[in-house]
C-alpha cells in the first residue's frame, strides 16, 4: 500500500502528481511532483536504514563503478571544486583563513577540502562511503570521517563556512538538515549548497530520475527551502541551483518573487516537454557524447603523466596561484 502524502517541505501542499513510475536502468521508482511549488520526489521515502545501508556500501559502486576515485575524475573535477573554494571567499570578509573553520559535507573524492586546506582553513569532512572517506584519509590526507552528517563527531563545534556539493538531493529531511546546518554555522558564517537542476534536462527520460536522487529541485523551489529556514540568500538572482547563502540576525529574502504555483506549471510543463522523441530530437544528447568522447582520452592522459590524486590537485592549485600573482601586477 503506497502512503499518502505528506505536506510538502517547501511550500506545505498535500497534493501530488505522479509523473514517472520507471527510475534508471528501467527500474521501478514512483517519482512525484507538488502542485504548489513544483518539487519533485520519489513517492514513499526511503526509510533511514536503507538509506545508510545504500550511501555505505552500495552508491559508489552502483553510479561509478568504482570503490574509490580514480584519477580521471579527479582530474575532472579539479578545476570546478576550487572554483567553488574561490567563490565562498568573494562572499566572505575573512582576512586571515588561519582562524577559519571549513565543514564539506560528502566530501566523496576530497577535491574541495582539499583545495579548501590548501588556501589556510581549518578543515572537516564528513562521507558516509568507505571507500571514498578511506581514500580522502590516506591518499588526501585530510580530516575526514566516515559517517553520516547525523552521526558525525562534531563536538558542538561552529564553523565558518559549509559546503554541501551535490548532497542535498539524496537527504530524506532537507529542512531538518538546513535547520542543523543554521545551528553550527557562525554568524555572518557561508553556507553554499549546491544540487542539480531538473530543468537543465541533460538526460533522457529514462536515466532523469533515480534511487539517490530523493529530492529535485530548481532554482525557486530550493530558494524558497533556503528561505523557510532563515537563511539570507547571498545570489538571489541566480536561476542556477547553486545557493550561496548566510546566517544572519535579520534575513531578507523579500526581493525574489516565490511565485510558486507558476513554478509548478514551468517545472511540469518542461517536464512534460522532454519526453524521447523530443529529448533525441535536441541537440543536447549528442553535445553531450562528443564532449565525453573529447574530454575522456585528455583526463586519461593528464591522470597517466601525473598517476598521483595530489598532483593532480597541486598542479590545479599552482596554476591558480600563478594566475592571481600575475593579474596582481
Amino acid at each position: 500500500m503506497i502512503k499518502p502524502y505528506s505536506p510538502c517541505v517547501v511550500c506545505d501542499t498535500n497534493n501530488r502528481q505522479i509523473i514517472s513510475k520507471i527510475g534508471r536502468n528501467f527500474t521501478k521508482l514512483t517519482t512525484v511532483i507538488c502542485t504548489g511549488c513544483g518539487l519533485i520526489h520519489s513517492h514513499p521515502i526511503p526509510s533511514k536504514p536503507e538509506l545508510d545501508k545504500f550511501y555505505k556500501d552500495t552508491y559508489r559502486k552502483k553510479y561509478k563503478q568504482v570503490f574509490r576515485p580514480q584519477l580521471r575524475h579527479t582530474v575532472r573535477y579539479s578545476k570546478g571544486c576550487l572554483n567553488i573554494v574561490r567563490e565562498v571567499l568573494s562572499y566572505c570578509n575573512f582576512i586571515n583563513l588561519k582562524d577559519k573553520s571549513f565543514l564539506d559535507i560528502g566530501s566523496g573524492s576530497g577535491e574541495v577540502l582539499y583545495f579548501a586546506k590548501k588556501m589556510g582553513f581549518k578543515t572537516l569532512g564528513i562521507e558516509p562511503n568507505t571507500g571514498y572517506a578511506s581514500f580522502c584519509q590516506k591518499d588526501l590526507e585530510l580530516n575526514v570521517q566516515n559517517t553520516t552528517l547525523e552521526n558525525a563527531d562534531l563536538d558542538k563545534q561552529k564553523f565558518d563556512v559549509i559546503n554541501l556539493n551535490q548532497v542535498l538531493e539524496h537527504l530524506p529531511n532537507p529542512i531538518d538538515t538546513l535547520n542543523y546546518l543554521k545551528k553550527i554555522l557562525n554568524y555572518d558564517g557561508v553556507l553554499v549548497l549546491t544540487v542539480p537542476d531538473i530543468l537543465a534536462n541533460l538526460h533522457s527520460p529514462s536515466t532523469r530520475f533515480h534511487y539517490a536522487h530523493i529530492y529535485n529541485y530548481n532554482h525557486l523551489n530550493l530558494k524558497k527551502l533556503f528561505d523557510n529556514v532563515g537563511f539570507q540568500i547571498l545570489n538571489p538572482e541566480t536561476n542556477s541551483t547553486k545557493i550561496f547563502a548566510k546566517k544572519t540576525k535579520s534575513p531578507d529574502n523579500s526581493q525574489i518573487n516565490f511565485n510558486l504555483k507558476k513554478n509548478y506549471i514551468s517545472v511540469i510543463e518542461s517536464i512534460k516537454g522532454s519526453d524521447y522523441q523530443r529529448h533525441y530530437t535536441t541537440i543536447t544528447p549528442y553535445k553531450r557524447f562528443i564532449k565525453k568522447c573529447l574530454i575522456y582520452p585528455k583526463e586519461m592522459i593528464i591522470g597517466a603523466y601525473f598517476r598521483k590524486h595530489k598532483k593532480v590537485l597541486d598542479r590545479e592549485f599552482l596554476n591558480f596561484q600563478s594566475n592571481s600573482t600575475s593579474k596582481s601586477y
